[in-house]
């Protein structure tokens, strides 16, 4: 009978660890132009990330290209058109990620590597090339993200990033 007890108790506790590790809209802010109309944005054109500054010199092109298609594939789902001319945008998405000095490295070359930051997501209006609205999400980033629970958090990510756009629309 005690026994049985540890074993429920050691259960809650390590499906509450594994909720722990899941996005939430809790752990996005956002904000945005108020004044701005986002009823009629059906088209956004993604916009390449400057790999030379200091922001992204930690991010490799396979992660860049994993978190624009985590974008790209959330905004499809919600009927959003993903277009590649910047002329056929209605809005531009751009997004940042800055790391923490403090991120997780390994001494061991075995083991997955972890870059930890904020993820910033900027949608812009073309026309005065100001931003209308933005996400910030912290998160966790692995070098060796090739699992489906790599692929199944970044699509978390994506959605509770974009859960929130356009504002007053409902997930």
């Amino acid at each position: 009978m005690e026994l049985s007890r540890w074993m429920v108790v050691a259960i809650a506790c390590f499906v509450l660890q594994a909720c722990t590790n899941m996005p939430s809209d809790s752990l996005v802010s956002v904000e945005y132009d108020r004044a701005y109309d986002f009823s009629h944005v059906q088209t956004i054109a993604i916009q390449p990330v400057d790999v030379d500054t200091v922001a992204t010199m930690f991010l490799s092109d396979e992660q860049i290209s994993r978190i624009n298609g985590a974008l790209r594939d959330e905004l499809m789902r919600r009927g959003f058109e993903v277009v590649m001319e910047n002329t056929d945008a209605d809005l531009f998405l751009s997004w940042r990620f800055l790391y923490k000095d403090d991120s997780i490295t390994p001494v061991d070359s075995g083991e997955a590597e972890w870059l930890r930051g904020t993820l910033y997501v900027n949608m812009i209006d073309p026309i005065v090339l100001q931003q209308k609205w933005r996400a910030s999400f912290h998160a966790d980033l692995r070098y060796q993200p090739e699992t489906p629970e790599a692929a199944q958090y970044r699509r978390e990510v994506a959605q509770a990033i974009l859960a929130q756009f356009p504002p007053g629309a409902g997930a």
